[in-house]
């Protein structure tokens, strides 16, 4: 169902379609379209019932003229209905319950309200109807509560006094009781948030479909597609079915697993290769250095080639320490500051693409000052973490093979090669040739895949995983604050004290290509 369409020619009856007024209608329109389609839902609209307002379970919702007339009103009210028909089809065939439909929708409505642009929410100030009321102050409205709430059951009619809350639902409403667009800019940090008057993260892209623009940005950062949204958006719909119908910690894994199947087949990986998803690109290289301390007890030095070309936080990232204000798990912290808990003290040696006067240096220049830093490195007794570049933002690859090939004679070298293929300009036997050799490769799919921003994963070859599997040191106790235990592999001694929980951003991101 296009619900958009239905609206659209609801409006054509109405003044707000006169000249003077379609440019705020459209920009409304625009935003329904992030509103689930539901099949076999009619959105009916009545004139001689003005301030009527209807959820027919399983059948369609009535909506009176006056809620028309003020269209974010409406868009509200409609967008919270959308999601109470979802839940109720989810239900299955046991109807009897349908609190979960009224807290399920009564949250998503309260997000949906908060990522409004200003101006909308301005519009509805000096409303006062009992949904606005119960979402505007952005105050989770307790089960009791809402239970409780007349006003919701007048809206479909239904008793839910006397309704059980099912413990099994609360993960599930916790996790995905949320509009797909707030869940494509959830599970990262601060550059994913959007501003409230254009809706724009720091990149300039939006959570949902942005048609009307081209977007450009340093990281070739591009909004999501209408058909990347959709099909994101059918997917939350059907992890909700599935959670209510089979528990939703297996479907969760199920659906991560599918995702990262789906990768591997598009790169013809062997199914003993880990894939890790990651909430940026960034946040692949503080798994780079945590991974590393577990694979190795001497010091560490990480050799950043092409550290002109890679993101700005990387850096920091790579010495355990906090890039954003935010971690992915939505804890405060102090970009630039300290080190993270329980990273050791680490090295860096960045090696630029283009000299003082931002001449590209030659192949040779390049390869001359990346084996220099190895082999001085190593003359110290230490780990080396080589991150090679393949490719960067401008599509420059270093060092040369030849340089590789060299590094066979050092005496003695503790090595872990890392292939930065953040731009994923790679084919399949490039990946796999990487992989055979024992590298790490880093991924993202928000750049050559258009997909949304921060989308990263590392995947590494069976013989890194197995020595990763093997040790018995835990990671450094400040990762608490930024993963799971579920996004790392479940063999993994090093991970099972991070805490429980999932990180749909990221699932959702990776879904989105």
């Amino acid at each position: 169902m296009k619900n958009n369409i239905l609206i659209e020619d609801q409006y054509k009856r109405t003044s707000l379609f006169e000249k003077e007024n379609v440019n705020y209608l459209v920009h409304v329109l625009k935003r329904f379209n992030t509103v689930p389609k539901i099949n076999n839902i009619n959105i009916i609209t009545s004139n001689s019932a003005p301030d009527v307002f209807k959820i027919e379970p399983n059948k369609s919702i009535v909506i009176g003229s006056l809620f028309l007339s003020k269209p974010v009103l409406a868009l509200v009210y409609l967008r919270y209905a959308i999601e109470w028909q979802l839940w109720y089809k989810a239900l299955g065939t046991d109807k009897s319950n349908t609190v979960l439909c009224d807290i399920a929708a009564l949250e998503v409505a309260r997000i949906f309200y908060k990522l409004l642009p200003k101006e909308d929410k301005e519009k509805l100030e000096p409303l006062s109807y009992f949904l606005i009321n119960l979402i505007k102050n952005d105050k989770k409205v307790s089960v009791e509560e809402a239970i409780e709430h007349g006003g919701l059951q007048t809206l479909h009619g239904l008793n839910t006094n006397n309704k059980r809350y099912k413990e099994s639902w609360k993960p599930i409403v916790e996790n995905l009781a949320k509009p797909t667009e707030f869940l494509l800019m959830a599970g990262g940090d601060l550059r994913l948030n959007i501003d409230e008057i254009d809706l724009l993260n720091k990149y300039g892209c939006r959570p949902f479909p942005r048609p009307d623009a081209f977007t450009f940005a340093s990281s070739t950062a591009t909004s999501v597609s209408n058909f990347a949204f959709d099909k994101t958006d059918k997917a939350r719909s059907i992890l909700i079915g599935n959670s209510l119908k089979n528990g939703f910690e297996g479907t969760t894994i199920e659906f991560s697993e599918l995702l990262k199947d789906k990768l591997k087949r598009i790169f013809k990986l062997n199914e003993a290769c880990e894939i890790i998803f990651s909430p940026s690109g960034t946040d692949s290289s503080l798994q780079i250095a945590a991974i590393t301390q577990i694979i190795s007890d001497k010091d560490i030095t990480h050799v950043l080639v092409a550290s002109d070309e890679t993101g700005s936080g990387v850096p920091g990232a790579l010495k355990g320490c906090h890039f954003e204000n935010t971690t992915a798990l939505n804890y405060p912290v102090t970009k630039g500051g300290d080190r993270i808990e329980g990273f050791r003290d680490i090295d860096l040696i960045k090696v630029t693409l283009r000299d003082e006067n931002g001449a590209l240096k030659t192949t040779e220049q390049l390869d001359n000052e990346i084996f220099n830093a190895i082999s001085k490195t190593n003359e110290l007794g230490r780990h080396v973490v080589l991150h090679t570049m393949d490719h960067s933002k401008l599509g420059y690859q270093s060092p040369s093979e030849a340089m590789m090939a060299k590094l066979n004679t050092l005496n003695n070298l503790s090595i872990q090669v890392i292939v930065d293929a953040a731009q994923l300009r790679l084919d399949p036997k490039d990946m796999q040739n990487y992989l055979n050799k024992g590298y790490i490769v880093t991924i993202t799919g928000s750049k050559y895949f258009t997909g949304p921003p921060y989308s990263g994963a590392l995947i590494l070859p069976e013989s890194v995983s197995e020595s990763i599997q093997s040790a018995k040191n835990k990671f450094p106790e400040g990762l608490t604050q930024y993963y799971n235990s579920s996004e790392w592999p479940a063999s993994w001694f090093c991970s099972q004290d991070l805490p429980d929980g999932y990180n749909f951003g990221s699932y959702m991101r990776w879904n989105a290509l």
